[in-house]
């Protein structure tokens, strides 16, 4: 089982001082996705992003609800390997 978190690279686009806000799930918990497709929409600062599945498996757990406010590193989400 792995966790869904924003790329670190991605993080570099935050503006200093903003905060990352998950905008939108894509999928609901216990859907099947392929590896690459768009899990979540997030907010960095002023930029919109998407957050892509590592690998193919069913979205588990969802731990942080649209409209919420996240740190870097912290679980969005559990994916399943299939």
């Amino acid at each position: 089982m792995n966790v869904v978190v924003l790329d670190p690279v991605q993080w570099e686009l935050l503006d200093a001082g903003a905060q990352a806000m998950l905008v939108d799930w894509l999928v609901a918990e216990g859907d099947p996705v392929e590896a690459g497709q768009p899990l979540a929409s997030v907010e960095l600062g002023h930029l919109n992003v998407e957050v892509p599945a590592a690998h193919a498996g069913t979205l588990e757990d969802i731990l942080v609800a649209a409209g919420e406010t996240f740190s870097r590193g912290q679980p969005l989400a559990r994916l399943i390997a299939t």
